[in-house]
This record gives structure tokens, sequence and C-alpha cells, in this order.
């Protein structure tokens, strides 16, 4: 293996009691290595890496500012891009791996081209496997199983570009997924297998004139990968950009720079380090630094000139200083401002040696009365977890995908994200520094799969893996270390808190004192500067903020489980949040499916999950990968607007609704009201009657009264009334358009009762009764009632039907990923058929009155001997009544999925127009951001196509429903008394039910039916989710009463 480097960074601020503990580590490794000369490299967790350049700030040299301040890596000519199409061999496992491919004189011809960056899985080599917490491999660290290690063989050549002769080129992998090892020229460069950050390697030595070989081998198993157990797909290869950098021969090798302010929080406090590195066999003398800083318009701030004391060969000098900066803009996620910062590197003759430049801003961070602040504020954390992720590429991600990430997180209110569960491309991080996100950088650390293993062997707790615990932490401090939205760092995920963990927290905060630093599984101890626990309930959120001995705030690293149809009770947690200073927000778990794109024999796009594709092989985790606020190809899912109506930072409140008064409360932290334009809409029953628009200014913090001039009217039974507010952008941003809406509310006003009516119908009703059916006829609708079997048979208008099946009892629904996860299929599995299985004991007639004639159906649910009734009142004008009820007497019983009835309708009844709440899908516990309104949609357009199918399409609080052809000709369903919900898909529910187990099924395995079948219920519990892996929804959200009742009305429609 030739000489091993055991590299570690030591910070000049480190204390010498940490150095004396890093130096007694590094003889228990010479030790450790010593006693395992046989040793498999890649089963080695004391090698940390061989000959990787020491970590550093991500910047390149540019020739020109005007290109170094885009940011562009590759507009510059001292960058060459080595992206682009390489020869690869793939092998299953070590054995079988080519040896000697790094030779200059190795054949490649019968091995297949490859793209780079890419997963080699995407790219049709090895499967894909999503795991969660279980280890693909078995559970013995260090060790793998070597019969099922695959490796990836890279080979690729390139030409050093002209002008580059006498500096330093360095190799630059932005991040290698796997244990990499590098060759230049048939010559071992180093080792690498540390993902996610990045490698860079010193390959000066190795080059010649024309032609270069570049060799890479990673192993997409090893012992680091017991510190990479995060919630994704396990995917290999060079998986972000490669690119060589030429450096001059004395050179800016790293620079910090802060931007703070003073205790008024008013005026900067620039501070920086730069580092100057001489590659040079002699000492450097006479070179300086200029720094210079200008705002956004380009005007200078300050120009700063520094003196370097002479360099010693191979060796560094750091210049450090601080500079007052008057008044500037702050960076918030509210309002990025940024600055821009050039470091000029100048020889003893006064020449540009290297120019670089990068984006800065001015903020502060502290922890202040047991909470975060930022600019002198509290912040509140409205965020969401990201894992790096593309339908068809993988973990390579392009700045298409990222650009538009953010663009739908900042539509939707999403002001932080963090991290999950490692440092992404640095060009995400720009983005969020451009466009205003904060971000908690999280270091690639999780051994999920080994919680409750033996300590001895476990890898958070030995010295053997305190190496790699450190240099993934340096790598991800060292790179991201000037990025303004970054406001925190965190020891990493999911892993049993040891000593190791330790030593990472007090190097971060030795290093980078501007930031906090959180550790999940630190519990309350002395090792994090926020409590971060997650998932938890809005129970046990309340009893943390009604503690008086915290000291520090819970940010919720994760919560909100988003697996499928999902975000329930959601405002629950806000109402919290809003009025609990010891609580400051969350990161909702989690931002995008994790899906990989297919498409079926009949062109239709469906995504796998885990198990797909031949990963059943392994141990897997199904679905999931799933999570998401959206789906892997970036559409919204109907949850999302329920987050972004939570996370508004203008909640609106009742004043006095009838004189018109509400009541504005700020949210944000720096904005005022006077940003937005308001408007107003009055609306009765399901019509706009009037609006207009308000002003309103208030500070962050702040409760503004308006009153708006409401339209007279006068109540009536029969209607309601509701009072529409929102904001609007006034100017919009880069990715927010004018007029986008920020924060919105339907107040309704105690006037209203539009179910206290009594709807009389005109008509002559004809009846006729026999043995078998009482029929009934009111001009030109005719109906069928059987009296054996207690159901609506018929229903006709004009000789048409208009119900193809009758109404039945039904109290399931198909399982959510959610009621999955808490065993709902199995623990209430009596009520999946009770509908269907049901005994008539009698049909009772009764005798026409002045409104109509009315039949009392009653059954018992034949397994379960509970009673149930079906009542039809048939009125006047042809239009039935149904009421459906249910009495469980003492049974003791499981809780109801649903309480309602199904039918179905002719196919050509697609055209749906509904008055209730909409326009997307919404539930019981996740109804607040859909507003009463009347809605127009097609059958087709009223589901969502969640990656594993289930209950979807849902509307609640109905008041009428109407389903007709293309003549507009059909019929229509109304609310008695009450509110009721409806679904409608071209499918039978049992479609989506996949049973007992979820049976991988996918979007794709479901055909459209002709016909149209619908759901009318009282109501369906609720979605839930806390998580998804045993808590059900909140108690006031589930069906757990003695007795049900609810009725409707049916009636032939034409629009």
């Amino acid at each position: 293996m030739g000489t091993i480097n055991y590299y570690l960074i030591i910070n000049n601020s480190i204390t010498n009691n940490f150095m004396r503990r890093v130096a007694f580590f590094f003889c228990a490794l010479f030790v450790f290595v010593c006693m395992q000369g046989q040793t498999n490299f890649w089963e080695n967790p004391t090698l940390v890496n061989e000959n990787v350049e020491k970590a550093r700030a991500t910047f390149v040299p540019y020739q020109k500012s005007e290109l170094a301040l885009t940011g562009d890596k590759f507009k510059t000519p001292f960058v060459h891009s080595l992206n682009g199409t390489w020869r690869f061999k793939f092998s299953v496992k070590p054995s079988e791996r080519p040896l000697d491919f790094y030779k200059t004189t190795y054949c490649d011809n019968d091995w297949s081209d490859i793209k780079v960056p890419s997963n080699w899985e995407m790219e049709g080599f090895g499967i894909p496997v999503y795991t969660n917490v279980p280890y693909i491999f078995p559970h013995n660290p260090p060790y793998q199983d070597n019969e099922d290690v695959p490796v990836g063989s890279y080979r690729t050549t390139f030409t050093v570009p002209a002008g580059w002769n006498g500096r330093e080129t360095i190799l630059h992998f932005e991040s290698i997924a796997g244990a990499a090892t590098v060759w230049v020229n048939g010559e071992r460069v180093g080792y690498s297998k540390a993902s996610k950050t990045a490698a860079e390697f010193n390959i000066s030595k190795y080059l010649k004139t024309g032609k270069n070989q570049l060799a890479v081998e990673v192993f997409k198993w090893s012992d680091a990968s017991y510190l990479e157990d995060q919630d994704f797909w396990r995917l290999a290869g060079i998986e972000r950009d490669v690119y060589l950098i030429s450096r001059p021969k004395v050179s800016l090798e790293d620079f910090f720079a802060v931007g703070d302010l003073d205790k008024s929080y008013k005026n900067g406090i620039f501070s920086m380090d730069v580092n100057v590195r001489n590659f040079n066999d002699a000492a450097a003398a006479g070179y300086s630094v200029v720094v210079g800083l200008t705002d956004a318009a380009g005007k200078t701030v300050f120009t700063k000139t520094l003196g370097v004391p002479s360099i010693a060969a191979k060796s560094e000098q750091k210049v450090s200083f601080k500079q007052s900066v008057a008044s500037p803009k702050l960076w918030s996620a509210e309002y990025p401002n940024l600055y821009n910062l050039t470091v000029t590197l100048k020889d003893a003759q006064g020449k540009t040696a290297e120019f670089t430049a990068a984006k800065t801003g001015f903020r502060k961070i502290e922890m202040k009365n047991g909470q975060v602040w930022i600019n002198g504020t509290p912040i509140i954390i409205r965020g969401t977890n990201i894992h790096e992720h593309h339908p068809k590429t993988g973990h390579t991600v392009d700045q298409a995908t990222r650009i538009e990430d953010i663009r739908l997180m900042k539509l939707n209110n999403i002001n932080a994200i963090r991290m999950s569960h490692y440092p992404q491309s640095i060009e995400m991080f720009k983005l969020c520094d451009q466009y205003g996100l904060y971000v908690i950088d999280e270091a690639n650390i999780e051994v999920h799969g080994l919680d409750g293993f033996d300590r001895s062997r476990h890898p958070s707790f030995i010295k053997e893996w305190l190496g790699q615990h450190m240099d993934r932490t340096i790598r991800m401090v060292e790179r991201d270390k000037n990025h303004p939205s970054i406001i925190g760092w965190s020891t990493g995920n999911e892993s049993d808190f040891g000593p190791n963990y330790i030593e990472t927290y007090n190097w971060m905060k030795q290093r980078d004192p501007s930031r906090t630093v959180q550790c999940e599984r630190a519990d309350e101890n002395q090792y994090t500067d926020i409590i971060a626990w997650m998932y938890t309930s809005p129970q046990r959120l309340q009893a943390y903020a009604d503690r008086k001995d915290t000291n520090r705030p819970w940010i919720l690293c994760e919560y909100a489980h988003a697996m499928g149809n999902s975000t329930g009770n959601f405002q629950e947690y806000w109402d919290i949040i809003l009025k609990s200073p010891n609580l400051q927000g969350g990161f909702i778990w989690d931002w995008v499916d994790q899906g990989l794109e297919a498409i079926d024999p009949n062109g239709r796009k469906y995504f796998y999950y885990g198990g797909d594709m031949g990963g059943d092989r392994w141990v897997h985790q199904e679905n999931f990968c799933a999570n998401g606020l959206i789906s892997a190809d970036r559409t919204p899912h109907p949850g999302l607007i329920e987050v972004k109506k939570t996370y508004q930072g203008i909640y609106f409140e009742a004043d006095d609704l009838l004189k018109g008064k509400i009541k504005l409360v700020n949210h944000f932290q720096f904005t005022d009201l006077n940003r937005y334009n308001y408007q107003w809409s009055f609306q009765v029953n399901d019509k706009v009657v009037d609006s207009g628009t308000f002003n309103a200014a208030g500070k962050p913090g702040s409760v503004t009264p308006v009153t708006i001039n409401l339209p007279s009217y006068t109540p009536k039974a029969g209607e309601e009334y509701f009072l529409n507010v929102c904001a609007l952008e006034k100017e919009g941003t880069e990715l927010v358009p004018v007029g986008h809406v920020v924060a919105s509310e339907q107040l309704q006003l105690p006037a209203s009762n539009y179910f206290e009516v009594n709807r009389k119908a005109d008509g002559t009703l004809k009846i006729s009764k026999d043995d078998k059916d009482l029929k009934f006829e009111s001009g030109s609708v005719q109906g069928t009632i059987s009296l054996q079997r207690g159901l609506l048979t018929s229903y006709k208008k004009d000789g048409k039907t208009l119900l193809t099946s009758a109404p039945v009892p039904n109290f399931w629904r198909a399982p959510t990923d959610n009621d999955f996860g808490e065993n709902l299929q199995h623990r209430t599995n009596v009520w999946r058929t009770a509908g269907e299985i049901r005994n008539l004991v009698s049909a009772e007639v009764k005798d026409q009155t002045a409104d109509g004639v009315e039949v009392v159906c009653k059954f018992k649910i034949a397994y379960l001997d509970v009673d149930y009734t079906m009542s039809y009142f048939i009125r006047n004008d042809g239009a039935v009544e149904v009421t459906g009820s249910m009495d469980m007497g003492t049974k003791e019983l499981p809780e109801l999925p649903r309480f309602g009835m199904k039918m179905q309708l002719p196919e050509s009844f697609d055209q749906v127009s509904y008055y209730g709440r909409g326009p997307l899908e919404n539930y019981w516990d996740r109804k607040r951001a859909s507003f009463v309104g009347r809605y127009d949609a097609k059958v087709k357009d009223l589901g969502f196509n969640y990656i594993r199918p289930q209950e979807n399409g849902n509307r609640a609080d109905i008041r009428k429903v109407s389903f007709v052809n293309p003549e507009g000709v059909g019929v229509q369903i109304e609310a008695v008394g009450q509110p009721i919900n409806f679904t409608a898909r071209h499918n039978f529910d049992e479609d989506f039910d996949p049973g007992l187990t979820k049976k991988q099924q996918h979007i794709s395995d479901i055909d459209r039916r002709d016909l149209v079948a619908v759901n009318i219920d009282l109501q369906q519990r609720g979605l839930g989710g806390d998580t998804s892996w045993g808590a059900r929804p909140m108690d006031k959200y589930r069906l757990m009463d003695k007795k049900y009742s609810f009725s409707y009305l049916i009636r032939p429609f034409v629009k």
C-alpha cells in the first residue's frame, strides 16, 4: 500500500489539552496498524485517508473580477473540467476487479462508457438499494461481506492546459460516494473515503507533457460505510464535479470571513483570516494580501492590504484583520443582502499572483435568553430537511433542480433547510446565500444501524474511529465556513451518543464560535447548543414549552413525517410554537420523495422505491424513502399548501367580524407589514359579492388592527358569510413574482347558518309498491328502492340512469402510509368489508305525507352484530334524502377508518362542481389552507398520485357536489344538516388497497375503470403525521364514538 498518511487537521485555536489527546490517538493508531498487517485497506477504520490535501474553503483562482463574482468555477483559465465520458468497469466484488487497470499499458477496449459525474447504478451498473436503518451488509464493524462489495474502476485521459507550467495542479473531486483510490499515469496518488465533501490531491509531480491518464477505483462499501447509514438510496460513484485547479507556487490556501455585528446590531465587524501557502522548496518573502469588499451596486466598502510574513518552504502563513463597517445591509432569510469579497495575493513586485472572490454577508448569530437570535431578534425556523435527490440521476443533482427546489420553498414560506444528512454540493449553499434560506449544515456521520450495539466496537465510542469522525467534521466546516446562510453546524444524525461526538462538538465550538452546534442524540447534556430532538407530538411539545428549567430552545431537527398522504394536525404544532419562547420551530421530514423515475410498457410514469429493480435481494424498507412535501419530479403534494399556510409570516385573526374588524399578527423577524399589498373579498355561500384592497403597516412582532368596510347584509337562513383576506407580494423577487399570495385566511362570520333551513320540494310524487320494490316517480324522475335488499337500486331522469350502483355503507379506506405504520390495516380490519356483508332485518314503508314518503331499512352488520339503518326520504320533486345511522351499543370495537357510503355513477359523469373546501384534496386534520368556495374539476384531476397508491382525493366540508356529463346532465349530492366529505375517481377504493401488506404496489399498477366511483362520508379519520411508524391521528380527528348518523340528498341535476 505504500506510505500511509494519517492526516488530521489541527487548528491553531485548539487547546493544548486537545492536542495531547490527538497525539495519544495517533500513537494508538500506529500500534493498531502494526497489529492489523493483513487488514484489507477498505476495512481499516484507522486509515482516514492518504495524501489528501487538508480541508479548505472551496474557491478557485480567476483572471477577471467580473467572472470571479459570478461564482462559476469553470469561467477561469485556471480550472479544467474532467466531467464527461470516462471508461468504466463494474465488478460485483473485490476479487473480480481488474487489479492492474491503473497502468498506462492496460487495455480497456472491452470496458463501457460512463458519464461523470453520476452514480453508477443510475447508469445501468449494479442495483440501487434503499434502506433507512438496517445496513445492507452484516453488522460487523469494520468488516464487509467481500462477496458483495461492488467496485467501480474508472479511467480517463486529459491534457494539462497550456500556461500551467511552473504551477501546482490540484485534482479536485467534489464528492466520491465510496472508498476511492486515485492513480495518475500509473502512479498511486492517494485514497479518500469521506463522501459528500471534497477530496483534493496535489498531482503536480505525477504529470507529464501531453496526454495524462487518471484512474480511480471506488469500493461501494468499506469501513466508512458504517458512518453513512442515512435514510437514502445507497448509490456509488464519482457523483459531483471533477476538475483540475492550477495554483501558483505561492498561493491563497484558505480564508475565513465572518461578517459580524456590534452589540447594537447596527454596525458591522468584519473579520478575516487568510492563509497563504508556499509550495516551493525555498522560503517566499515580500507577499501581500489585498482584501476588498463592495456592495451589490459595486460601491467600495473597504480595501485592506496585509503584509504576509516570510513563508518557510512547504509551509503557510496566516494573516488576519478586523474592520468596522458602518450600517451594512444585513443578511437574513427575509433579506439576503450579500457583499462581494475579493482576495488578491500580490508578490514582492506588487504583481497579482492570484485572485479570487466570494459572496459574504453581515449577520450575528447568538444564544440569548435561552433562544437562538439572529441580528438581534429570536429566530423562527420554518424549515424542512432536504436530501440531494434527482428522479433520473440519483444523488447527482443539476443546478436547475436546485433552483426549482428553492423556488418552491420560497413560494411556500419555507425559510430554512437542514442538510440531511451530509453537506450538499457547494452550489446549493451559494443559492441559499443568494435567495435567503437558513441552513443547518450536517456532518456526513450516521451510525443508526448500530443503535444499542456493543460499545467496545461501536464507531461512536472507540478511538479507532475518532479520526474519521474528525475528518468528516473538519472537511464540512472548513469547506462551508464562509457561507452566511449557515447558521449552525450539526455533528451528524441518529447515532448513539459517544465520546467521539464530544470531540467533534468541542472542535467545532473552538473553530467557529460564531455559529451554533447541535447534536440530536446529545439529549440535554452540555454537548449541544440546541435541543434538537425529533418526532414528537403536540402534547409533548407543549410539555417542554411549559417547563421552567430550560435554558436552550427546542428546534425540532425532524418532525411532521410527510410520508405519502400525511401532514395532518400540522397547525397544532404551530399553535404551540408561536406562543412559546423556548420553541423555535423545526424541520419537516422531508422535502422531496426519493423516487427513481420509471416508465411502464404503456408509457405511464411512476417511481421506483425500496425493493424495486432487484433491490429485494437486500434488506430494504419499501417506500419509506418517499416522505416528501413534493414528488421526486418536483410536483407539490397537496399537503404543501397546508405547510405554506401554517408557515406564513402573517396571521389574520378575527376581532369583531360583524363590524369588519380583524387583526394582522406579524410573525416575521425583519419584515414590516407594509412590504405587501392586501386584498379582501366578501363571500355569501359560494359566491363573492364584494371585494377590495386595504393597507397595513406593522413592525415584526406587532399586532395591527384593520377595519374593512364590508357590504351591508341581512343574515338569512340557508346562508353563510366569509371574509377572505390575503397578503400579496408588492415588488417580487427573482423567484417570487409580483402578486404571489404569501399569506391568506378565510374567516367565517358568526351570523352564518347555512344548514338551518327547511328546503321544501315541489312536485307530484307517485308511489307504487309490491313485495319486492317501492317505485316512485315525480315528473321525469323515476326510482326504485328494493325492499328485499334495502337499497336504492334505480334512479333515472328521462329514462337515463343516474346511479349505476346503489349507495351502500362503507367504513374502510385504502390505508395511507401512516395507517400502515400504526397497523390500522390489522387493528381495524373488521371494518374492511363490514359494509358489504350485511343482513337486511326489515324494510318499512311509512305513510306518505305532504312532504314525501320514507322507507326505513334496518340491517345487521353480519359478523359484528351491529345495527345499521339506511332510510330514504323521497321528496315530492323526486330527490331522495339518504340517511345512514349506526349504533354499536356496548360492543368493544376498533375505531372506524371512515363512516359513509359508496356508490357508482356513469363514466360520462366526469365533470365535477362542488361547494366546499378546495381546490386540492383536504382532510379532517389538514384543511385549514383549503377555503370554502365553488370549485370545478374533472374526476381524473381530483386525486393525487402518491408514489405508493393509497387513500387520496378527499374533499371536506362539502355543501353540494354535482357530477355531470358533457351535455351538463347528471346528479347532485347535497349535505343535510351538516357538511359531508366526498371522493370521486375512475377506480374502486380497493384498487388502492393492497391488503394487509404493501406488496410493492405502484400507481402504474392501477388501471382506470369505466365508471365514476363516489364516496359520500360523514367523515374519515384524520391523516396524522407525527410519525409514520406508530403515531395515530390526534383523538379529536378519530372516529371513536359508538353512534354515528348523517344525511345527504340525491337529485337529478342539469347544469
